[in-house]
């Protein structure tokens, strides 16, 4: 996929806001934003784990988001939100979100 960064994340979002559950395009665009992780800004990751909370869990963006999101570059109300998405996904996903090898 030829997208930025924050075409993944409107895409994502859009698909979370219509409430659209697609194991398809997590398992599209989950190794893309595992590839172009780095260049993902904090808003960015922020829209990610919204949309990831209600598209459901993933391994490797799991992975993405715990080695990328600069969390001290997070506000209160950011890092409230991301430790709460954060939640919800690893209760989603019970064992199945071990690291990556």
């Amino acid at each position: 996929l030829a997208m930025r960064p924050a075409d993944i994340a409107i895409v994502c979002s859009s698909f979370a806001a219509a409430q659209v559950k697609s194991p398809f395009l997590v398992d599209l665009v989950s190794p893309v934003i595992l590839e172009k992780a780095p260049t993902f800004n904090t808003v960015e990751w922020l829209l990610l784990l919204r949309s990831y909370a209600t598209l459901g869990p993933n391994k490797m963006f799991f992975s993405a988001v715990t080695n990328y999101l600069k969390v001290d570059e997070l506000e209160q109300g950011q890092l409230d939100e991301a430790l709460g998405f954060t939640q919800q996904l690893t209760k989603e996903a019970g064992d199945n979100l071990a690291p990556l090898e």
